[in-house]
């Protein structure tokens, strides 16, 4: 039967932290406990559940709360689904968390009980459909990064930012940009539009449809430059470096 609206005093209850699960839309933590009242008899639902979240153990703020109407319970045992979705609860700079619990409007239960981690939720394994957040500290990456939209990164241990960049090499990086290419060992793009470094160890430092595409050759910037030759370099406007060590500057809008 349902248990009555003005309730006696509760002697036990056990509460477990079971499951967390954050998605786009919704942070959801399954809460299973066990009621008692004070002879020992677990207790009957259905039952309305207001759970809190408090920075003490006794007094304190209240960090997040809400209510869970007609919530079953048989042979004492509840289970609930706590939604965070909307409300911003910063479990991991709340030096001490505690939940308190409230049956059918009556007085909350004490004492409150202290949050902890379980074993398995200390660490996460992958952080895929986060929605976003800020990060204190040092962070190390062992393998390739992408970082934006529409990229292509099948390099070991490559590095891809901006938008629609592709590295496709061991070691290769785009750090900007839009459709730039870093398609050889160690090639580099630093951003820009339309860049490709071709070769192994090329570099491009940015500006627009230009191609270092001869091994450690390099185009610092600028518009429509070529360096094809090893150990070449070519910079300004349509500038092309076609032999081993050539340096080759256009300062004007005359292509040669």
């Amino acid at each position: 039967m349902a248990w009555p609206k003005k309730l006696p005093a509760l002697s036990a209850v056990l509460l477990m932290l079971v499951v967390v699960t954050i998605g786009q839309s919704a942070e959801l933590t399954s809460y299973q406990g066990r009621i008692f009242d004070d002879s020992g008899k677990p207790i009957e639902g259905p039952v309305t559940l207001t759970i809190s979240l408090y920075d003490d153990s006794l007094a304190g703020n209240i960090v997040w709360t809400d209510q869970y109407p007609a919530v079953p319970i048989n042979d004492g045992l509840f289970c609930v689904n706590l939604s965070f979705d909307g409300q911003a609860v910063e479990f991991n700079r709340i030096a001490n968390l505690f939940m308190g619990l409230s049956i059918d409007g009556s007085e909350e239960l004490t004492p409150r009980t202290r949050i902890i981690a379980t074993p398995l939720s200390l660490r996460t394994a992958t952080i895929e459909g986060a929605t976003g957040g800020e990060i204190l500290g040092d962070v190390a990456i062992t393998d390739g990064l992408t970082v934006g939209p529409n990229h292509t990164n099948t390099g070991k241990h490559s590095f891809v930012a901006g938008s629609d960049n592709y590295a496709t090499f061991d070691y290769a990086t785009v750090s900007g940009g839009k459709g730039n290419s870093a398609i050889e060992y160690m090639a580099v793009v630093g951003g820009g539009y339309g860049n490709t470094a071709n070769a192994p160890y090329a570099t491009v430092g940015g500006g627009e449809n230009n191609v270092a595409g001869g091994v450690y050759a390099t185009v610092p910037g600028g518009i429509l430059n070529y360096a094809s030759g090893e150990y070449s370099i070519a910079m300004g406007n349509r500038a092309k470096a076609l032999h081993d060590g050539s340096v080759i500057i256009v300062a004007n809008f005359c292509p040669l």
